[in-house]
């Protein structure tokens, strides 16, 4: 490796130390020449080569699914595979999965997935009502919602924080106060199979390593007609 010098004005510049030919160029040419002659380096080539190729395989890498299918037949779509599938504690749940948390002291979150009647804003504001906040405010206040279209189905996104009243059952009482916990919920509506409920809950870390995968999970619905 040697340094390279250019001529500026009768004068000599030293540059840094660069695989470079000794040149001689006038001073409007020497930015153009020296970003151009770096970018088409072998080094600066392989550079770039090797980071697009490991862009390419992180986007290409997917976590594994299983296909869960509901409804006698008419409703599947596919859930990650490092959820435990878990055997629905009550019957009027359809399908059941447990989620761990990475850290060993965290307990894991809880995805049922039911029919249910009811209207759509019937259910949001029972899922709502079970949360409450530590300061007394309104729980719906600071609920996120929103509504979007997936493969032609209406969805209702819901987030929900605060302290859950984990109930033993639907009709169940004495509910333990869970604090630091949150919901995700999504509402399909189907005009085949009536509503699908996705409801997952945890402690807010776990809820955030799965985050991704629920809502992954919910937009690859498919009803069959």
């Amino acid at each position: 490796m040697r340094r390279t010098h250019v001529c500026l004005s009768g004068g000599w510049l030293s540059t840094a130390l660069l695989c470079l030919p000794v040149v001689c160029l006038p001073v409007g040419v020497l930015s153009l020449v020296s970003v151009g002659q770096l970018a088409a380096s072998p080094m600066a080539q392989d550079a770039a080569a090797a980071q697009e190729k490991t862009q390419d395989e992180a986007a290409a890498v997917k976590e594994e699914t299983i296909e869960v299918v509901l409804a006698e037949g008419r409703l599947d779509f596919q859930a990650p595979k490092v959820w435990e599938q878990k055997k629905p504690r009550f019957n009027i749940v359809e399908a059941e999965f447990g989620a761990n948390c990475s850290k060993p002291d965290v307990d894991p979150a809880r995805l049922t997935i039911m029919a249910s009647g009811g209207s759509v804003d019937a259910n949001l504001e029972r899922w709502i009502g079970q949360f409450s906040q530590e300061d007394g405010s309104d729980t719906e206040d600071k609920t996120k919602q929103k509504q979007e279209k997936v493969n032609g189905m209406t969805v209702h996104w819901v987030d929900i924080t605060g302290t859950y009243a984990d109930s033993a059952g639907p009709f169940a009482g004495n509910a333990t106060q869970r604090k630091g916990y949150r919901m995700l919920g999504a509402i399909v509506e189907t005009k085949v199979v009536g509503n699908y409920y996705f409801k997952m809950y945890g402690p807010k870390e776990t809820m955030e390593e799965h985050e991704k995968r629920f809502l992954e999970m919910v937009k690859t619905i498919k009803l069959s007609l």
